[in-house]
């Protein structure tokens, strides 16, 4: 480059483009021109195969299959800064028509208002949310690897390996399932909880449903055919939360909250869901905290991801504690015994 026998980075289009998207000011920067790194992970990955004995028709094909996903993919531009915090913008590259139908729509839907900020509690460590799901384009693909696999190898077709699975779950999924869902899927935890030595994950997860009714008989459907446990319902704040008594500790809950459904892995995270939704001072949003460290999150965007560094480093410590306590147990029963 110095001697002018490559063009240099600054001649790229793409990393031009990158520096005006780029944050102003000292941080830290980085550019990667996709279409090349993948490339050069595919024939890395073709020799590493080849090498180990793999039919080279097979190495070709598999890994071209593999990659086909990826394709569309041009560049990934990074760049921070640090002033009163730290601020990062990461930007991505890609054509359109070249994109994998399976994460078309994740790049190219339209920004839309994130509803889900209603119901997510102050106590939320990490949130994410997303407005580009496509079920449909999910369960295209799922069939085209069905069929893959189909022609490879002696078997039910198809067809039948999806209407066997219909059949156990009572439901026809492109015309009674898909549509019953919207594009909208995300989550929050928030923390951990550790209850007779067993640490407990606090996760709650929520997909957009465009038909509460049907939707309600399919969740009803599926738990009377995957859960033998004792259930419950219970009226809170105006709002009917089912709830399955597995564990001290853990208690698997679902609920329809405005237009989505809400499945947690505790009842109280639920509670606290439904507490947020009636009263705008009990949200994240609302929070001093979050609408210093968080501009720009509450308008219209394809997704969101939110962490609270500090709280994730008190739940992180609070694992590392509950673990070296364990082992400190475990050791003792171990030197008991060779006493």
């Amino acid at each position: 480059v110095l001697d002018k026998r490559r063009p240099a980075l600054t001649q790229d289009a793409l990393y031009r483009e990158m520096q005006k998207d780029s944050l102003d000011g000292r941080g830290i920067a980085g550019y990667v021109r996709l279409e090349k790194f993948y490339g050069l992970l595919k024939d890395l990955t073709k020799t590493l195969w080849s090498r180990q004995g793999a039919d080279a028709e097979l190495v070709e094909k598999t890994v071209e299959e593999r990659y086909a996903r990826l394709r569309g993919m041009l560049a990934l531009g990074f760049s921070s800064r640090f002033e009163a915090g730290l601020e990062a913008r990461a930007s991505l590259y890609f054509d359109k028509e070249k994109l994998s139908p399976l994460i078309s729509p994740v790049y190219t839907c339209v920004p839309r208002e994130n509803r889900s900020w209603r119901f997510v509690p102050p106590k939320a460590v990490i949130y994410q949310w997303g407005a580009c799901y496509d079920l449909k384009a999910y369960w295209e693909q799922t069939k085209a690897e069905l069929a893959q696999l189909s022609s490879r190898a002696q078997g039910p077709s198809p067809a039948e390996i999806i209407a066997a699975y219909e059949k156990e779950i009572g439901f026809d999924i492109e015309r009674e399932v898909i549509p019953v869902f919207g594009h909208e899927f995300g989550g929050f935890f928030t923390g951990v909880d550790i209850v007779q030595e067993r640490l407990w994950p606090q996760v709650v997860l929520f997909v957009e449903i465009k038909d509460h009714e049907k939707a309600e008989g399919f969740v009803k459907n599926i738990i009377s055919k995957v859960a033998a446990l004792p259930s419950r319902q219970e009226e809170y704040n105006g709002q009917v939360i089912t709830s399955f008594q597995w564990t001290a500790g853990f208690s698997p809950s679902y609920t329809f909250l405005e237009d989505y459904l809400l499945v947690a892995t505790k009842d109280d995270l639920i509670k606290a869901a439904r507490d947020a939704a009636v009263e705008p001072a009990k949200r994240l949003t609302a929070q001093p905290f979050f609408q210093d460290a968080a501009p720009g999150l509450g308008g219209k965007n394809n997704s969101v991801f939110y962490l609270r560094a500090d709280a994730l480093a008190r739940q992180t410590e609070k694992v590392l504690v509950w673990r070296h306590e364990q082992y400190l147990r475990e050791a003792a029963k171990q030197e008991a015994f060779l006493k």
